[in-house]
């Protein structure tokens, strides 16, 4: 909510792809999406799917081969 008006009314996972508008509306990522970003953008690996939890975090990351 923002100024008492609903601003998102979706599906979750969606909403933590776009960082920008997180930011906007001062809400912070998951602290699994954030090492998402850090390691995509320092290994040029690209996860599946965004990870929510350290756990699809972990399971991601065996998809990909890195564990």
């Amino acid at each position: 909510m923002e100024n008492g008006s609903v601003v998102y009314h979706d599906a979750v996972r969606p909403l933590f792809e776009n960082t920008r508008q997180l930011k906007e509306w001062q809400l912070d990522l998951p602290e699994a999406r954030r090492f998402q970003l850090g390691f995509e953008a320092q290994s040029g690996i690209h996860l599946p799917h965004v990870c929510l939890t350290e756990k699809e975090l972990m399971d991601a990351l065996i998809e990909v081969g890195c564990v």
